[in-house]
């Protein structure tokens, strides 16, 4: 019933937000203008390409043609997304915007193993299906989604639609009517393992345009089509935080699994009972952060806490626990309550973008036992807790910062070792009552020690 209450509380303040967002942007469209390389076989356009060009520049981004057998890796440079049509020939193009840490969106399926997208078996990994009209949606919550659900018809007369095979690690939100194991609306967040164990520089999307299909979309595909390229250019929404007990064969698609900074590439593994995460990173702390960080894009105050049953034993230092993050950015300002491999519990939070970080150490938390961590927001207040039990709580510590409003809340881990990969066990990610043990701001003092 507590859960339900929330959950009800967390919708209203949605459907606030949203409002906002589609005020602010009435106000500023025409305003902002992303910069776009788009990539094509041929000049002038074909009837797609220039219906495609015709879409981006009326929704006022600013749009540079080039053709693909010119195209060179800089051509990225000062470029917001890239997107290549399906028009060019995959030669062309290869591997060049692979490493980019631009936004990458195509509609060229055999472009999709260059890319690290899908495996490399054409037909099996990625291919193309003629006389499709529609598209079924498998995750009608993701952004990309545009608020679709079921089967949608994207185009006005039968073409043929492009497909991929992603990985785990990426979000499915459209397959082939018919055939879910195809998917032809997909995407990797920047940080995420795609194919190849390749770690995606920025995000790398896949849609359902083909060739001469733009000029025959219905309406629904065109949203479809915006809300790609929104989401490729940073774009998402928040929903309401969801607990989890881990006992599943994998994560549930509200969670995204990436690696933050530059650590070396972690994973996770989820049983009938808890979840192992595999992690690097040589630490959360100062200036900027190496970690590997499961999310979930939310928004509004919350009380969530989560279970620690191992901590990785490669340092002293190696971290787990709870972290809200305002983007995936190293420097990003961040509230973090984590047990330790050896120094019990600790609240650490960044309060300003590429500053110093604050810790508050206290409580006591022996590896290989069962310990809680908690994370409390209310408006611009932030209390990091800990308990032997999961019921009775201590609070270690609390602090004031601003939040942009919608935000990211999840699980951080770090081996706190550059060199080596350390394994976390958690469980229950739960929500609490909200404000059961909230405490007055003055009752803390923040202190300014490092490790």
């Amino acid at each position: 019933m507590r859960y339900l209450v929330q959950k009800i509380e967390c919708l209203k303040k949605l459907n606030k937000i949203i409002l906002f967002i589609i005020i602010f942007y009435i106000f500023i469209y025409n305003i902002y203008s992303a910069n776009i390389l788009f990539v094509v076989g041929a000049i002038p356009l074909g009837t797609g390409d220039q219906a495609v060009y015709d879409r981006l520049t009326s929704q006022g981004h600013s749009v540079a043609v080039t053709l693909a057998a010119q195209c060179v890796t800089s051509d990225a440079t000062g470029r917001d997304l890239i997107i290549v049509s399906s028009t060019v020939t995959s030669g062309d193009v290869n591997t060049k915007f692979r490493d980019v840490t631009v936004p990458f969106l195509t509609w060229k399926s055999y472009l999709y193993d260059d890319m690290n997208m899908t495996g490399g078996t054409a037909g099996t990994d990625y291919g193309t299906t003629a006389s499709q009209t529609s598209i079924y949606i498998l995750d009608s919550t993701h952004y990309m989604a545009a608020d679709k659900s079921n089967t949608v018809t994207v185009v006005n007369t039968a073409v043929t639609m492009p497909w991929g095979v992603p990985n785990e690690n990426a979000k499915n939100v459209a397959s082939l009517v018919g055939n879910t194991g195809r998917s032809v609306l997909f995407g990797y967040e920047m940080g995420s393992t795609m194919v190849n164990n390749f770690r995606a520089p920025a995000r790398r999307v896949g849609v359902f345009l083909y060739d001469l299909s733009s000029a025959n979309h219905t309406s629904d595909g065109w949203n479809l089509f915006d809300a790609a390229v929104s989401w490729a250019l940073g774009a998402d929404k928040p929903h309401c935080i969801q607990p989890d007990d881990f006992n599943n064969s994998s994560l549930e698609k509200f969670w995204t699994a990436v690696d933050v900074g530059n650590p070396l590439l972690g994973s996770q593994t989820e049983t009938a009972t808890n979840l192992t995460i595999t992690a690097n990173g040589n630490d959360i702390w100062d200036y900027a952060d190496n970690f590997r960080y499961i999310f979930q894009t939310v928004s509004g105050d919350f009380d969530v806490s989560l279970q620690v049953n191992f901590v990785p034993t490669t340092n002293p230092w190696s971290k787990v626990g709870i972290m809200m993050r305002e983007s995936l950015a190293p420097g990003s300002k961040h509230a973090f309550i984590c047990a330790t491999r050896s120094n019990n519990y600790a609240f650490q939070r960044r309060l300003i973008t590429d500053d110093m970080s604050y810790h508050t150490g206290g409580g006591s938390y022996t590896n290989n036992t069962t310990g809680y961590v908690r994370l409390v927001k209310s408006g611009n207040n932030f209390t990091g807790y800990y308990s032997t039990d999961g019921t009775n709580w201590t609070p270690l510590d609390n602090v004031n910062m601003s939040f942009s409003s919608t935000f990211l809340i999840g699980i951080a881990v770090t081996s706190h070792d550059a060199g080596a990969v350390g394994y976390a066990n958690v469980d229950n990610f739960n929500i609490l009552e909200k404000d059961e043990y909230g405490l007055e701001n003055d009752e803390f003092i923040l202190m300014g020690e490092e490790e």
